[in-house]
């Protein structure tokens, strides 16, 4: 959660509000977060010195905004300087299946087919945010180019899912 809150401040500062749907929005495919995992990572980065929190009032009203610090700057280059392995890499959905042997043999089908839609369901919304950006003529140039190739990751990915569950579908129908 550090990493992916230094990351968003690297852009500009924000409130956990802003935080949390620019998560929802442009994240929900790999990774999810509620407000207070949010706040906690939020806490942990305070306590290293890696962000600075700053009060607003407006009408009265306290808004709280969050900035990265040159130690926060320094720490996420370490990170993202460093080796590309999968950190803890979980699919609830992928462990699920590992054991559908247990599960009831006649709502099996049914679970996939679930699991399908919300892949295709989850596609479309992929596909349409990479068509907006693909339609564009401007070349995708510095940090920009790799949010881009990880949509494209995210599109690649969920397709080769939906075929893999689609090929399973097809042994559980044979098996009836």
């Amino acid at each position: 959660m550090e990493y992916l809150i230094l990351g968003l401040l690297m852009d500009k500062s924000m409130s956990i509000y802003e935080i949390r749907n620019i998560i929802g929005a442009h994240f929900s495919m790999f990774y999810s977060a509620s407000t207070g995992s949010i706040q906690a990572g939020i806490k942990k980065l305070i306590n290293m010195g890696a962000i600075e929190i700053r009060e607003d009032s407006n009408g009265g009203r306290k808004k709280k905004t969050y900035s990265i610090t040159a130690c926060g700057r320094e720490h996420f280059s370490e990170w993202i300087n460093s080796e590309i392995y999968a950190e803890g890499n979980k699919n609830l959905s992928l462990l699920k299946f590992y054991f559908m042997g247990y599960s009831d043999p006649l709502k099996r089908r049914e679970r996939v087919n679930r699991h399908l839609e919300y892949l295709m369901n989850s596609y479309s919304e992929l596909q349409e945010r990479y068509s907006r950006l693909t339609d564009g003529e401007t070349a995708l140039e510095g940090e920009d180019r790799f949010k881009f190739l990880t949509l494209k990751f995210g599109v690649d990915s969920t397709r080769h899912q939906i075929e893999w569950f689609e090929n399973v579908l097809q042994e559980i129908k044979l098996e009836e």
